[in-house]
C-alpha cells in the first residue's frame, strides 16, 4: 500500500524527487533565486491586468497583453472562440459589458499562483446574472500576457445565460 512503501527524498538539478519501490516521481519544488522574481512579476502583471479589467480601463488591460495575443474562450455561446489580439480583446469586453447591462463584471481574486511561464488565478465575477467562478491560466512572457485560457466552473449556465437564457444559477 501507499502508506507501507518506503521512500527516500533526492535533488536532481534543483528538483525534490521522491524514490519508492513504484518508481520516482517529482515531489516538490520551490522556485528560487530568478526563477522566483520570474514568477512574482508574472503575478504582478496578471494582478494589473484583473484590476484594470474590473475598472473597465480597456486601455491599460491592452498595455499589459501582446499584440499577437490569443484568449481560448470556453462553451457554446456567442462569445465562445479564439479572441486575437489587442482590438479582439477590446471588443470581447465591450461584448462582456453590454450584456451585463452596461456594468463591467469585477472579477474577484480568491487565489493566484505562478511559475516562470504561467499564472492561475482563481475568479468570480457576475456575468449575465450568473455567478461565474473560473480558473483562469494566463501564459506570461517579457511582462506581457500572451494567451489566456478560462476554465469556468459552471460552462453549462454561462453559456445558456450569455445566449439569452437569462440563468440564474450558481456555479
Amino acid at each position: 500500500s501507499e502508506a507501507s512503501r518506503s521512500w527516500t527524498r533526492r535533488s536532481v538539478d534543483g528538483i525534490e524527487w521522491l524514490d519508492g519501490a513504484g518508481g520516482v516521481g517529482p515531489y516538490w519544488r520551490q522556485a528560487k533565486g530568478k526563477e522566483a522574481q520570474i514568477a512574482q512579476s508574472n503575478i504582478e502583471v496578471v494582478r494589473s491586468y484583473i484590476d484594470a479589467v474590473g475598472r473597465f480601463d480597456l486601455e491599460t488591460a491592452a498595455r499589459l497583453v501582446a499584440d499577437d495575443l490569443v484568449m481560448h474562450i470556453p462553451g457554446r455561446n456567442p462569445m465562445s472562440g479564439e479572441i486575437r489580439g489587442r482590438d479582439g480583446l477590446i471588443g470581447m469586453f465591450e461584448g462582456t459589458r453590454d450584456l451585463a447591462g452596461g456594468q463591467m463584471p469585477v472579477p474577484k481574486e480568491h487565489d493566484i499562483t505562478s511559475s516562470e511561464d504561467h499564472v492561475v488565478a482563481l475568479l468570480s465575477r457576475t456575468i449575465a446574472g450568473v455567478e461565474a467562478r473560473a480558473a483562469v491560466v494566463y501564459h506570461v512572457m517579457d511582462r506581457k500576457i500572451t494567451e489566456m485560457w478560462p476554465h469556468e466552473l459552471n460552462q453549462y449556465a454561462l453559456d445558456e445565460a450569455v445566449s439569452g437564457g437569462g440563468a440564474q444559477q450558481s456555479g
